[in-house]
């Protein structure tokens, strides 16, 4: 598979994956597409659920952008323009002609070997939610892991999620108390790698890497031919060691 492809399902997957937050969940939120933008406006003040996404080169960077950031404005709710490396230079440099900053890079990562098994934990059992109890679960994991405040993380993350196809949320056990979580997002035959949450007190015990190939073994059975994730600081070198490889780097733009 070529690093062109890799690219095109790393894109795909992210891109329709991150509207599922708003579309689905309870904050009454919107997303709007619009030709080469998405904003996805969760109805929460986490900046990193209200996105303006540039999917392709914009015919006027400068105009559509300043019109998306106007719209949050109005709503008085931050966000986050995310833009792929190399994508659409006129659209970075935009995002400094309105007064954005640099708020870093979010690393997406492609697997393209699905053979790949990887290793598991002893005592680790892991169980797709299907359940109301399975379902807490998971999100107990995610305000624990990542400190999201519950209030917001129920209003992102319903049950409407258990009833997506081609989509699997999991929660893992040690000695049948919830220690982590991750969730699977097939599109076109790839597979995104989202949610993995690791307890504080569990981690650096491979929990998180078993949580991640589950999603691989998982996305593999369903027929899909790469995986994908986007990396946060902590787990890049992890999913490096895994076999990922960085293919999209996503700058990310904040207001001052």
């Amino acid at each position: 598979m070529t690093d062109d492809e890799l690219v095109s399902r790393t894109d795909a997957n992210y891109f329709a994956v991150w509207p599922l937050y708003t579309s689905l969940g309870d904050g009454g939120g919107e997303v709007i597409q619009r030709d080469g933008v998405t904003l996805t406006d969760s109805g929460t003040p986490l900046a990193q659920f209200n996105n303006i996404f540039v999917t392709r080169p914009l015919r006027d960077p400068l105009a559509e952008l300043q019109s998306a950031i106007a719209l949050f404005d109005k709503r008085r709710r931050p966000f986050l323009v995310r833009i792929r490396e190399g994508l659409d230079p006129a659209a970075d440099r935009a995002c400094g002609e309105l007064g954005l900053v640099d708020g870093g890079v979010t690393p997406g990562m492609a697997l393209a070997d699905m053979t790949k098994s990887g290793t598991r934990v002893e005592g680790l059992t892991i169980l797709t939610a299907r359940t109301h109890e399975a379902f807490s679960h998971h999100v107990d994991m995610i305000v624990a892991a990542f400190g999201v405040p519950r209030a917001y993380a129920e209003l992102l993350l319903t049950e409407r999620f258990l009833h997506l196809p081609d989509t699997e949320l999991y929660v893992a056990y040690l000695d049948d108390r919830p220690v982590a979580a991750s969730a699977l997002f097939v599109t076109g035959r790839t597979a995104g790698v989202y949610e993995v949450a690791t307890l504080p007190e569990v981690r650096g015990r491979g929990i998180g890497e078993a949580m991640t190939w589950h999603c691989v073994r998982r996305g593999a059975a369903m027929g899909c031919v790469a995986a994908t994730l986007q990396a946060s600081e902590m787990g890049f070198r992890i999913y490096e060691r895994m076999g990922f490889r960085l293919v999209s780097p996503y700058h990310t733009y904040d207001q001052p």
